[in-house]
């Protein structure tokens, strides 16, 4: 890598993050027994912790990494809004809030014990948003993008319904009237809305799905399996995480290699990832530089339980080991 950990620098970049947020929840407890009433552990709360998830935990990564980090996205009129809320105004992220009272706020709860995650509550409405929320959401799209400075637009996409398709198509149509990269974390519900998109980060496992086909890590098969997915959507450029692996860049047709480090916990680590390469593309990064860089932060994410901004800091003191 030429470019040096220690000199990386985002502080005089804008990223707005336009997807579904959730609140992630932590409920740490411990299990001694089972109940007398079913064959199921008795689990005894200690405490509960909240973080940003979604496009909050990609917006937070922005933040720490030292940029200006702004958010759209949708919430319900309930508690868990509130949350939302108030994690956004501690990490610093501007959020652009649309509320639907019609559907609850997103929330993940995951209850553990002795590190060891036993079971998840999901709360959330997937339905795709009516026409009202969509004009409200493209009217207040259009008011930050017109009244803010951005380098980079960010659409991050967990299939909550947030991201109407025609909602994506004006995001990237107003980005590229303006020549801001669009860099898109896609679920494929919505493949052919990512049309003229910057840059596409699927993993090897939606990838496999877009194309219909399983996917090796042989190089050919991998540059073949992006030119079948070009096919549906049209982009430029293609970074493809391997977990374990690594990453795969599509421009250069290489595999960058990842860390054989202890892995704590992966959640969250493809947020931290898309969030650098948003930021490294505002900055015409070199590609044999981006997927190098893009491996540090997601290993480093990997090493913290949950979601995580991982720290500029951090970064610049990356040891593999």
């Amino acid at each position: 890598m030429n470019q040096n950990l220690k000199n990386l620098s985002f502080d005089h970049l804008s990223v707005l993050t336009v997807g579904d947020v959730m609140l992630d929840q932590y409920v740490y407890g411990k299990v001694d027994r089972i109940s007398p009433e079913a064959p199921i552990p008795i689990f005894s709360k200690i405490e509960t912790k909240s973080t940003l998830g979604g496009s909050g935990n990609v917006s937070k990564n922005i933040k720490s990494l030292g940029a200006e980090s702004s958010l759209l996205a949708l919430i319900g009129n309930d508690k868990n809004g509130v949350t939302i809320e108030k994690l956004c105004d501690e990490s610093q992220i501007t959020f652009h809030r649309i509320i639907d009272s019609k559907r609850p706020s997103t929330r993940k709860q995951r209850f553990i014990s002795k590190s060891q995650q036993i079971m998840r509550i999901d709360e959330e409405e997937t339905a795709v948003i009516d026409a009202d929320v969509l004009l409200k959401s493209s009217s207040i799209f259009d008011k930050i993008f017109k009244s803010s400075s951005h380098n980079a637009v960010i659409i991050q996409d967990y299939n909550k319904g947030f991201l109407h398709p025609k909602l994506i198509q004006h995001i990237i149509a107003e980005a590229n009237a303006m020549n801001i990269p669009t860099i898109v974390d896609p679920k494929f519900k919505n493949l052919e809305a990512y049309n003229g998109c910057t840059a596409i980060k699927p993993n090897h496992k939606e990838l496999s799905k877009a194309i219909n086909r399983k996917v090796t890590l042989d190089l050919d098969d991998l540059k073949s399996a992006v030119e079948a997915l070009k096919k549906y959507v049209e982009f430029d450029k293609a970074y493809v995480t391997l977990g374990a692996n690594g990453i795969y860049n599509y421009q250069n047709n290489t595999i960058s290699s990842g860390y054989n480090v202890k892995i704590t916990d992966i959640t969250g680590a493809g947020d931290s990832v898309v969030s650098m390469l948003a930021l490294l593309l505002a900055q015409n990064f070199a590609e044999d530089q981006i997927c190098p860089i893009l491996n540090i932060i997601g290993n480093l994410a990997c090493r913290n339980q949950g979601a995580v901004g991982v720290k500029i800091e951090d970064l610049r003191a990356f040891d593999k080991s």
